[in-house]
Parts: C-alpha cells; structure tokens; sequence
C-alpha cells in the first residue's frame, strides 16, 4: 500500500496520506499509537525502534478521504493494510482528527525511561553515538524537541553518564543553536570523524519542568508538564530543598538554590498542578517528592512558586552570607579578580544569593582566602541593578591579569542605615522573618554602634549610638530592644537582646548610629588602595611620608577594615599630593596599633614636609 508523509519538515514527517484507487487520503487518530507509527515508519523504509504517533491534525489538516479508522497495529506489520481497522473508507471523524508520523534518526538508549538516555543518531543505515565535545544544553534541547516532547527543558550530559554505546561515533563538536528541529541539521565535524572514545558519548535527559519569565535560563516560575499540559506549583512548604531539586533536575548546581515564592516572576496561567511538594533535596526530579494530589489544591496564581539556580556561591566566611565570590562556568567552579572590584558588584552577587536590599560590602585582595582553578572573570563594572554577575561589564570569560591573592569577596549584611544625612550615619534596620524593621534605643550604646558599623565594613572603633530623633521615622516592625553586645558579633542580630513581644517603643525610640571614619584612602587604581587622608579638628588632610613604612601601613589598613598581613607603605606622593594641610609627620607606629592617631607622631600639624612627601597605602 503507498503511503507518503506530508507538511512535516522533511522527508521524515507529517501528515500520514494512503493511496486506496489511485486517490490519496489521510487517517483518523483514533487508537493512534506509537506501534502504528512504526508499522508507517518501516513501511517507508526509515528508521521505526523510536517512531513518534502525532495526532490532532499536528502537521495540518487534509482534504480529501479519511480512509482508515481506528487502526490498530501491533509494531511488527509490514504495512499498515495488515493492521486492524473499521474498513476503508468507513469512520466518524473530521479532518481535525488527521494522523501524523515522525520517523525519527535519534534516539535515547540506556536510561530509566524514554525520557532520557545516550544520544544515537541513524546515519547511512546505522546506529551510531554522539561525542561530548562541546556538548551542551542547546544541543540537548534540540534532541528533546526532536523526540517529541513539547517544550521540556533539555539536559546535556557526557562523559557515558548512560554507558558506553558501540560501533560508529558519527557526529563530533555539535554546535545547535536549540532551534533546529534535528541534531543532524547542526553544525558538527564531518559525518564519522571525531577524536573520541565511547567513554566519552553524550546524552540527554528531556526534563518536564521548566523555568519561565526569569532574567535568564538559570531562573523563573517553575512550571511542570502533567497530564498533557504545562500548569504551576503552589509555593506551601516550597523551601531551598525543592528549589535544589529542581536547579539539579535541570542541570544546574544546586549548592546555592534559592527558593522565590509568592509569584516572585509573576503568575503564571492554566492549572496549579502541585501543591504541598515536600522534598528532602536528594531526589532526581521534582514528581519525585512527595506532594498533594495533582491538580488538587487551595492555591491560585499570586502563590506561583520559582526558584533562581545561581551561578555563584560564597566560601571561607564566617556565615552563608559573606566569602569568596566564585562563579560557575562551563561546570567549572572558578573565582573572580578584585580588579575595580567596588559595592555595586557586591550589590549584584547579594541580590544573586537572595539577599535582597541587604548591605553590600565588597572585599578584595583574597579577604576569605584564596581560592584555587580558574580565575573566571576580571575588571567586572556592573551599575548595580543587574540580576547576573555575568550580565555586568568584564574583561571576558577567563580573561584576566590576576592571581588568587587578588580573589574578590562580598558580605551581604542584614543591616542598613537608613534617613542619615550621608551613607555612614541613621537609623538601624536589621532584617527578620523577611521584612525590614528597626531597633529600640533602650540601653543602647557605642559597643552596640560599633558592631553595627564593623558589620558594615567600617573600621573598629568608630562607632557612635545615636538616636533617631532628627530622622523620619520608622515606620513598620520594631524587633529588636535592649540590645546588648559585647563588641565581639559579627552583626547586631547576633547579639543578646530583650523579648520583641516585650517591647513597650515606639518608633520615637528608634536606635540610629554615626560610623564615620576618620581615615580614608583618596586616588588609587583599586579598592584597597590610595592616598592617606585623615580628619582632625573638622578638616581632611594628609600625612608626610618621613619614616613612613610597613608598619605604618598595617595599622592604616587595619583600621579600614581592610587586610594588612602584605600591606604596602606608598611614598613621594605616589597616589597625588592631595588637598588641605599636612595634618601628621613622623609617623611611627609598631605595627600593632589599633589606629594611626594612637601612633607616636609630632603632633597634630606639625611637619617639615612638601606636597611631593605624601604618604599612602595598598593594603593586601
């Protein structure tokens, strides 16, 4: 019996026609499987072990006939004449029922169901494998697509995750943009070259979960595709363990998943599918968890649950929340250099990590440690406002002129001062149970101040309590009163405190702080590094650099919060001689000290110095 495909994309799919009289017509999909796709695809001569049935008038509707009805194939016919069927020409369908076929040249072997598996392809009359070369999730998605399954998220494995295959290793270095609709239609090496071994086959796992409206693919709604529709999931008991399961289900890192609830991307539309999904962090896939019944809930669309699967982490703080900064790419963890490294590119890691409105403070000069690998990224300048650290102006991927010992670091800070007249001074808001709040002044004290200001990335010491009376006021929580630290936390919240219920303030009781920094460095070429200049007596000035020297510069950049183990004493005005008076000379410090003023020095303004005799630093 003739049959031809029709309206697919090539010779290998479409619309299925028969020719019954010398007239063609079309099929009805009723009992249409996946076994009658095989009986057409074998009667065609093409590949059939993974035939796709298409139904619902897929590649169009016909015309003509509708000459075949509930045809039932086993899979082994010869032609689709010797199957069961209701008799030529008798059915009760429309055109809009029409049958289609794709006769497909990639399959997926070796996995736990037809979702996944290693990459063949069916070249010249064989099965063959795909090299990892270059293999990624757009060469991925191009397979899923391929293989019928609608808009799920592609995988790009290597390495044999699915075992070694046999025989010919056909493609090698495949390049897809993931939007061809076969792996064969991508650029790739010639047909059956390759320098590989089939330790090295590729393969796919086809994920039905995706992330949608997100700034990137590494985030967004999570939408999953159940009972032949995509639909949501209701963000009840949605934590960092589901969020993991699903940035790994997807083929991203899950050591630094956020959880984003609350229709954090925006609604979604169609079903709420899953509600209540509670995973322990180690399943394979999302379905996995346990969850309520599917398309059973109380949920709508403001609930929408998302997740972000960053490409970031911190490491060698003292907390989640500060660290080296190390970025992941090309499955490769690596870190980035402290090159201009400034507060708005700390602002855009924070945000990464889900830390929101937190306090930024950028650190360099490996702060946490170096790090080891590639130094992935240099001379970042983002404005602030971008949502990926890779977004933000670089040098290029892997470009770079550093070593380790200038890692960036980043502390994102639950603190923020807030109503001051400049950046260093107002009322304390620290942030709790997810939401912004103030400080009641009740015992509060300098110690208090400093360790808010230390948080902070000011120098030690500085501190001073003040309270919130000449600033707007407050407005929501109060949750914290009766702060007592000892001078040693890292941050306020850590600190003991009364009982928030217990609170009797109100917001004319707001705690606020001054951290104002009587030493700053003016005019270097990085973070870390420039001129010294100090404030005496309501003026800035500067110091001469007679005897000026390590030991000096170590307590400089103590007292900036900066490292000061390699600090480096800059002399002649290396940085600009600077404005205003020469306000120390002689300088002469043990190393030790806790802030130049406690230094032995000539006295306040009294030098015998030029302009071209002016001291600075580079702390390291």
């Amino acid at each position: 019996l003739p049959v031809k495909l029709v309206n697919g994309r090539d010779t290998t799919e479409g619309r299925l026609e028969v020719l019954i009289n010398n007239e063609w017509g079309t099929v009805c999909d009723n009992e249409w499987d996946d076994n009658d796709a095989k009986v057409v695809c074998r009667n065609l001569g093409l590949p059939s072990a993974n035939a796709v049935s298409r139904r619902s008038s897929y590649f169009g509707q016909g015309d003509d006939k509708i000459w075949f009805d509930n045809l039932d194939c086993l899979g082994t016919e010869d032609e689709v004449m010797n199957c069961s069927h209701d008799g030529i020409g008798v059915h009760n369908c429309t055109h809009d029922n029409d049958a289609g076929v794709s006769c497909l040249h990639t399959r997926l072997v070796g996995g736990r169901d037809r979702t996944e598996g290693r990459v063949e392809v069916y070249i010249n009359d064989e099965w063959g494998t795909v090299c990892d070369d270059d293999w990624d999730n757009s060469d991925a998605q191009v397979v899923c697509t391929h293989l019928g399954f609608p808009s799920f998220t592609g995988v790009a494995l290597g390495s044999a995750s699915f075992g070694q295959g046999s025989g010919r290793i056909w493609l090698d270095n495949v390049g897809c943009t993931g939007y061809e609709h076969d792996i064969r239609k991508c650029r790739h090496s010639s047909i059956g070259t390759s320098d590989c071994h089939h330790s090295e086959d590729a393969g796919v796992r086809c994920v039905p979960l995706r992330l949608v409206d997100g700034s990137s693919k590494r985030e967004g709604r999570v939408e999953v595709y159940m009972n032949n529709q995509w639909g949501t999931v209701c963000d009840n008991d949605w934590t960092k363990n589901e969020a993991q399961v699903v940035c790994e289900n997807i083929g991203y890192a899950g050591y630094n998943a956020v959880e984003r609830r609350s229709a954090y991307f925006g609604e979604g539309s169609g079903d709420v599918l899953l509600d209540e999904v509670q995973c322990t962090g180690k399943e394979n896939d999302l379905l996995s968890c346990s969850h309520g019944y599917v398309g059973k809930n109380n949920c709508t669309h403001n609930k929408d649950a998302g997740v972000s699967c960053l490409s970031v982490r911190l490491v060698g703080g003292k907390t989640p929340m500060e660290g080296r900064v190390e970025v992941l790419i090309r499955n490769e963890w690596g870190t980035i250099c402290a090159t201009n490294w400034e507060k708005e590119d700390a602002a855009v890691i924070c945000r990464m990590l889900g830390y929101d409105g937190f306090s930024s403070i950028a650190r360099s000069s490996a702060y946490y440690g170096k790090g080891s690998g590639r130094i992935w990224l240099d001379n970042v300048g983002c404005s602030g406002n971008e949502m990926d650290i890779l977004k933000c102006r670089n040098n290029g991927v892997g470009i770079h002129r550093c070593q380790h010992s200038d890692d960036a670091g980043v502390s994102c800070v639950p603190t923020r001062l807030v109503g001051g007249g400049a950046e260093y001074e107002g009322r304390v808001e620290v942030y709790m149970n997810q939401e912004w709040g103030t400080i009641c002044d009740d015992g509060w004290d300098d110690t208090d101040a400093d360790v808010v200001c230390r948080s902070l990335g000011y120098a030690e010491n500085i501190g001073k309590a003040t309270n919130a009376s000449g600033l707007k006021r407050g407005s929501k929580n109060i949750w914290m009163t009766k702060v007592e630290c000892s001078g040693s936390e890292n941050d306020v919240i850590s600190c003991p405190h009364g009982s928030v219920e217990l609170r009797n303030c109100s917001h004319e009781n707001d705690a606020a702080v001054s951290c104002f920094q009587r030493i700053r460095l003016v005019n270097g070429n990085q973070f870390g590094e420039g001129r010294v200049e100090i404030f005496i007596n309501n003026e800035w000035g500067t110091i001469c650099d007679d005897n000026w020297d390590i030991n000096d510069a170590k307590v400089v950049c103590r007292s900036l919060g900066l490292p000061s183990s390699r600090a480096e004493a800059r002399i002649k005005s290396y940085f600009g001689a600077g404005f205003g008076r020469i306000l120390l000379d002689d300088v002469n410090c043990t190393g030790f000290e806790t802030s130049v003023w406690n230094c032995i020095h000539r006295g306040v303004g009294v030098h015998n110095c030029g302009a071209q005799e002016i001291a600075g630093v580079r702390c390291r």
